[in-house]
């Protein structure tokens, strides 16, 4: 494997070669597997007035070269599971066959016949990650994706404001438009400030009430988008 910085199969990533590390005579044996888990749900019939959903549960193989692993057919569909709305929490009763024979593959493996070698090996397999949407990764992980630390890398720091008004938590600074800063000298604690600022603000000049939501956010985002990048450049 071609190892330059450029991400051209699972196995170039930092997660593929930290467990290498932490795990090196399961590394050594090219007969193990490594294994990810996609999971995502879709209406079965295509109508959003109808609340029926479907969850597939695919496996994927990433022993395979790249033009192969990525292709559907060769992933496995372990699971179908048929609800009339979204599986929630409950997915953890479906899944759980599924995840007791991946820990027999990971802490004993199963006896495996070797078709070229003709001849029984011991298979073990790792599950390196998963593949979902963030509400799904909720639902996987037990990890509450709305309120105060929604956040699962961000934990008890994760950046949250409840507006006033429109009782709603919103997380100023954690915006995809704050990334065109990052090339500029930045002052992050007079950027934080400047956002917080404006949602703790109580007082308008205009002693402007907001009815919903989304007038307020408009408000707050209006203000935080109309400057520019040298009022968050230090002086120093």
């Amino acid at each position: 494997m071609i190892d330059d910085g450029v991400l051209r199969h699972p196995a170039n990533s930092k997660a593929w070669k930290d467990f290498n590390l932490e795990h090196m005579s399961f590394a050594m044996d090219g007969s193990n597997v490594r294994l990810g888990i996609a999971i995502d749900g879709f209406n079965l019939f295509g109508n959003m007035s109808n609340s029926y959903s479907m969850w597939p549960v695919f496996i994927v193989l990433y022993n395979l070269p790249l033009w192969k692993c990525m292709k559907d057919p060769f992933f496995i569909m372990s699971l179908l599971i048929p609800r009339p709305k979204a599986s929630g929490n409950d997915i953890d009763v479906y899944l759980q066959p599924l995840i007791n024979e991946l820990k027999e593959l990971w802490d004993v493996g199963v006896n495996t016949y070797d078709a070229a070698a003709r001849q029984n090996f011991c298979l073990r397999a790792v599950v390196l990650w998963t593949i979902n949407d963030f509400p799904t990764y909720g639902n996987l992980s037990s990890w509450s994706t709305k309120g105060k630390l929604a956040c699962p890398s961000c934990n008890k720091d994760t950046s949250n404001k409840r507006l006033k008004h429109g009782n709603k938590t919103v997380y100023m600074r954690h915006r995809r438009n704050d990334m065109h800063m990052i090339d500029v000298d930045v002052n992050v604690e007079d950027q934080n400030e400047f956002i917080d600022n404006f949602v703790d603000d109580d007082s308008d000049a205009d002693d402007t009430h907001f009815n919903d939501d989304k007038n307020e956010e408009d408000h707050i985002l209006s203000n935080y988008e109309n400057d520019t990048d040298e009022d968050y450049i230090s002086s120093d």
